[in-house]
């Protein structure tokens, strides 16, 4: 796989792309295929020593990504796989003190649609023409989940 790793702390000259073999997921992991992915300001501030909960460097960040499970860990099983993942990056928002969480869905995935409802999205518009798929640019449903937590 190619990652982007944080060799020392410091501005975007300690950024460095790495080819890497494929991580094995351990006991109650998975391990995601990725296919996109976003750099916030939790990275950002991690690259510069500045945020508590980043792993020490050399490192590589990950706080934003879509993709495919394509590996399951010892004790993983069956179609709840999306369920814990969700469930995961939810608790990990809430204990970093994020109120609200995002995202986009393309409206036929149904089975996604209903994941994100369980979990407490809810849809609160459309984004025109903001996907695209098999080459054609699609709208997307826009979800989000406020924490019951935090901004309490």
């Amino acid at each position: 796989m190619r990652a982007i790793w944080i060799t020392r702390h410091g501005g975007p000259e300690v950024l460095e792309v790495r080819e890497t073999a494929d991580p094995e997921p351990g006991p109650g992991q998975v391990r995601v295929r990725v296919h996109a992915a976003g750099l916030n300001f939790a990275e950002v501030m991690g690259r510069q020593g500045l945020y508590p909960d980043a792993p020490k460097p050399p490192c590589v960040l990950g706080y934003e990504a879509a993709g495919i499970v394509d590996a399951l860990g010892p004790g993983v099983s069956g179609p709840s796989v999306g369920r814990q993942l969700l469930a995961a990056l939810l608790e990990g928002s809430e204990r970093a003190g994020i109120w609200t969480v995002q995202t986009g869905i393309f409206p036929e995935n149904t089975a996604s649609l209903a994941l994100h409802h369980a979990c407490g999205f809810r849809v609160v518009g459309v984004r025109e023409r903001i996907g695209q798929l098999h080459g054609r640019w699609r709208d997307v449903l826009l979800l989000e989940r406020r924490s019951p937590q935090v901004g309490r």
